[in-house]
């Protein structure tokens, strides 16, 4: 029994402009009803492409280590633990980042003044030549 979009959708759980899709972009092949102009889906390949939806609640999958709420608890506060320290090494590398920086801010201001105080004649001054800045004027 072929299925209609809406149909379709029900059978997938999924949404109708979610099958039209498929059928737009070619993932579904569908055929038009030729006196409604419905689309018609055969459901072998609606499923072949979106499974059967269930009636029944999703069952929660665990594997080996998940197999109680205990252990889930504990593997998460591990995660949780293991992010902790992971942020506050963050931290520890952002400080020093901005202490070094801030000493090297420093030395380049100090190294600045004396280069400052050497080409000034040690008086602080800058050293001015006898001609000014246009080359027309004198003096």
């Amino acid at each position: 029994m072929p299925y209609t979009v809406m149909q379709a959708g029900k059978a997938t759980g999924k949404a109708k402009t979610t099958i039209l899709r498929a059928i737009q972009t070619g993932k579904v092949s569908a055929n038009r009803d030729p006196v409604t102009q419905a689309w018609i889906i055969d459901p072998a390949e609606l499923h072949r492409v979106y499974p059967t939806a269930s009636s029944a609640p999703p069952e929660r999958v665990r594997t080996g280590e998940m197999a109680n709420d205990a252990s889930a608890r504990r593997e998460l506060e591990l995660v949780r633990e293991e992010r902790e320290r992971e942020r506050e090494e963050a931290q520890r590398t952002i400080e020093d980042l901005r202490r070094r920086l801030d000493r090297e801010t420093e030395e380049r201001r100090e190294a600045q003044a004396r280069l400052t105080a050497l080409l000034s004649g040690g008086t602080g001054a800058p050293v001015r030549s006898g001609r000014g800045w246009w080359p027309w004027r004198r003096g």
